[in-house]
């Protein structure tokens, strides 16, 4: 009579170290899904507001490597290669973002191991070699060719399936140009204005591990885009080192030709910084070239980007 306690106290000990042991390895099997959101301070460039939101649906791609390690194909972790997500939000300087496809969803390595990530927009699919193909030539749909790029490993202590929401700190690789004319003495109207920017390459490549443009060919005239038929006219431009006498633009107005020579405090289009200037077009010529520079990216402090993954 004395042995079936003993035996009921046995498989209930059985029974919870048993159950113990199921609980570790489902904790260990749940993947756990990285959550993304932006910190887009820097201005986004839109048809619709000129130029501070996100857009719903807005597609961008996100790659998950190895904390430490620069993007490469054997770097890339859990297969997060490209992966493609769209942004949540509307008119709206941050956005959290969904995958675009069950199929395109980012889980943490599932043993605890530490990632870092690098995201750019606008997504593509034709993407060789980690390689962004550039091409500024044509401006009518400027938020096409607004690349973003971003790049954190969390202030260093990269993540993983314990840390929370990735904030992804996008920043313009690129230059931007905004040109208001104003009419001066001798023009009536600036109706039938058609501008050019001549001189500046409009390809390049923009190496995704690095955050660099390479390979910068192909000059050519370029015609700014038309900010909600104003007489502002903005272009996305490829950074120049030094500006020369091949810089410059173009005002025709009533088969006249008017020109204004790019010359700017530094000599130079610099990426992440927004070039705005107010041209006053004369009967005599360009009269008046007045604007200022400001930064097309503004990253507060705490954007997990202060430090380089290690090469």
């Amino acid at each position: 009579m004395k042995t079936k306690p003993i035996i009921i106290s046995t498989l209930v000990m059985l029974l919870l170290a048993a159950c113990s042991k199921d609980d570790k390895i489902n904790d260990e099997g749940v993947p756990f899904m990285v959550r993304f959101n932006s910190l887009i301070v820097a201005t986004q460039t839109r048809t619709t507001d000129g130029g501070n939101q996100w857009v719903t649906d807005d597609p961008v791609g996100i790659y998950m490597v190895n904390h430490g390690e620069t993007l490469a194909a054997e770097s890339i972790a859990e297969e997060a290669d490209n992966r493609q997500y769209k942004a949540i939000g509307s008119n709206t300087a941050d956005t959290g973002f969904n995958p675009a496809e069950s199929n395109q969803t980012i889980f943490y390595p599932q043993n605890g191991d530490k990632v870092d990530f690098v995201a750019y927009y606008p997504y593509r699919q034709d993407i060789t070699e980690h390689k962004y193909a550039v091409d500024v030539s044509d401006q009518s749909a400027p938020a096409a060719i607004d690349l973003l790029y971003a790049k954190t490993n969390n202030d260093g202590e990269g993540y993983n399936k314990q840390s929370g929401q990735v904030t992804l700190p996008f920043r313009h690789p690129l230059s931007k140009l905004a040109i208001t004319v104003a009419a001066g003495n001798g023009i009536v109207s600036l109706e039938g204005l058609r501008i050019t920017i001549n001189g500046m390459n409009t390809t390049a490549d923009f190496n995704l591990a690095q955050g660099e443009l390479s390979n910068q060919g192909n000059p050519n005239y370029i015609q700014p885009y038309n900010v909600n038929g104003s007489n502002t006219y903005e272009a996305i431009l490829l950074p120049i080192n030094t500006l020369s006498a091949d810089h410059y633009v173009e005002f025709e107005l009533d088969d006249i030709i008017y020109k204004w020579q790019i010359n700017l405090p530094d000599n130079a289009l610099e990426a992440g910084k927004k070039y705005a200037y107010t041209i006053t077009i004369t009967g005599k010529g360009v009269e008046g070239a007045t604007g200022n520079i400001d930064s097309w990216d503004e990253q507060p402090e705490g954007t997990g980007n202060t430090r380089e993954p290690k090469k």
